[in-house]
């Protein structure tokens, strides 16, 4: 079985379960209205452990998630500061080009040798900007199977995110012969989320969903996470058939009712 068969495999499994709890309360009131079983001992609805776990999930995921939204928000509108005083053709201090510079190397975006430029700050602009809560929460629900998978609970990591140097993770039960990759461990909740925002707002594979992002802060209309889910067709293989689980995961929890930061 080749790697990303592998991966396509786990993923689906652990998509069916993800979106069975997603989608029990509708089955649940769907069979409400059939006529009642005869009365036995009372028995909680079945229903309730699923929403317990749901909801300490949200309640462990979200504060993590919005924390590192609000200091994405923070960092962008001192970026846009900046990006507003060069245009108006005033001088940057040294350590405002520092910062700069860090930030370019964290995204991916080499600031050039001569300083930068309106082109350079536009697409710094476009990679340094919040992750909806609904997008995050759906994504770490379904990768880490509501936070019960083995790397959500020996590692932090909610995400799949994979790294390839020998000891930096988990390695898989079911890792293909002469695979070399592991499952990243992260040492904090918050930590695997800062590095999950930074992955979509630096690769090349989610160039998309940045452009997608731009183009609503440019409208003016609010960022969507079922939206943004479009340009995730690359973060497995299943493609975009992962996008139709993660809109079903955020419609089918309200997850779009929680505030971003």
């Amino acid at each position: 079985m080749t790697l990303l068969l592998s991966r396509a495999l786990a993923l689906l499994l652990a998509a069916a379960l993800v979106l069975t709890w997603a989608l029990l309360p509708i089955v649940l009131h769907r069979a409400s209205l059939a006529p009642p079983p005869p009365a036995t001992e009372p028995v909680a609805p079945p229903t309730d452990a699923v929403a317990l776990r749901k909801s300490q999930f949200i309640e462990q995921m979200l504060p993590a998630i919005q924390a590192n939204n609000a200091a994405l928000h923070h960092q962008r509108s001192q970026l846009e500061a900046l990006a507003a005083r060069h245009a108006r053709g005033k001088r940057l201090r040294r350590h405002e080009l520092t910062q700069l510079q860090q930030w370019g190397e964290a995204y991916r975006l080499e600031l050039p040798d001569s300083g930068p430029n309106s082109e350079w700050f536009a697409a710094l602009l476009q990679r340094l900007d919040i992750i909806p809560a609904s997008l995050a929460l759906a994504q770490s629900a379904l990768e880490s199977g509501w936070g019960q998978s083995r790397f959500a609970l020996e590692g932090n990591n909610f995400f799949g995110q994979w790294c390839f140097s020998p000891g930096c993770g988990m390695v898989p039960a079911q890792r293909p012969a002469g695979a070399h990759y592991e499952v990243e461990r992260f040492p904090s909740r918050d930590e695997a989320v800062r590095r999950y925002m930074l992955n979509l707002n630096s690769h090349p594979g989610y160039a998309e969903l940045r452009a997608q992002r731009a183009a609503l802060r440019a409208a003016g209309e609010p960022l969507s996470g079922r939206q943004l889910a479009e340009g995730l067709s690359r973060y497995a293989e299943i493609g975009a058939d992962y996008v139709t689980q993660i809109r079903l995961v955020i419609r089918a929890n309200h997850f779009e009712d929680y505030p971003d930061f």
